[in-house]
């Protein structure tokens, strides 16, 4: 039987003592942490911007409804989740050394970062097929790609990048993680 400390972080068991990942990457130079929290914090703060710029620009421009246009904006949106679900837990780190984290939000962010990957790569693949369509036949274009098949595509892009990322996370929180290294120390 496996030690209770083995256990997926979702089941309900209780364990004496509570696991938390520490990332130390600048713990050798602590008089960066408030500049390099500084850079994160404006680079997170200029891709939410100019994404949203994109998202608003392509919804409220009537010129811009094709469906180029609109897998633009879903790119843009999986952008914005995907900046949402790595930059404040890193601020945090940045900001508050030493603070760990716990196995379930561990989970749960590798989660969501895998899935807005794993989305963002469909959603690509479907852009490409999306120009390749408009190059190589153009008179047909505007018959297959309707306002109905970018919806579909968009949301089988947006649906199937979650099964993928919960299948990789709950095979890596299958692995034990060991007590007796209380920090991982990352280059």
């Amino acid at each position: 039987m496996a030690p209770s400390w083995a256990a997926p972080p979702w089941t309900n068991q209780s364990r004496a003592r509570e696991l938390e990942f520490v990332l130390l990457g600048f713990a050798h130079v602590p008089s960066l942490r408030p500049m390099l929290a500084a850079l994160f914090l404006a680079a997170f703060l200029l891709t939410l911007l100019g994404n949203t710029l994109i998202v608003m620009l392509t919804s409220l421009d009537p010129g811009l409804r094709a469906p180029m246009y609109f897998f633009l904006r879903q790119l843009a949106l999986v952008e914005i989740c995907f900046s949402l679900d790595v930059a404040p837990r890193l601020l945090v780190t940045l900001l508050q050394p030493g603070r760990g984290m716990s196995p379930t939000s561990c989970a749960l962010q590798l989660l969501l970062v895998l899935s807005c990957v794993t989305s963002e790569c469909f959603l690509l693949t479907v852009m490409a097929w999306d120009r390749f369509l408009a190059i190589c036949r153009p008179l047909r274009y505007g018959a297959i790609m309707s306002l109905r098949l970018c919806h579909l595509l968009a949301t089988t892009c947006w649906l199937a990048g979650l099964p993928v990322a919960l299948v990789f996370t709950i095979w890596l929180f299958n692995f034990p993680f060991y007590i007796g290294f209380s920090r991982l120390d990352l280059p």
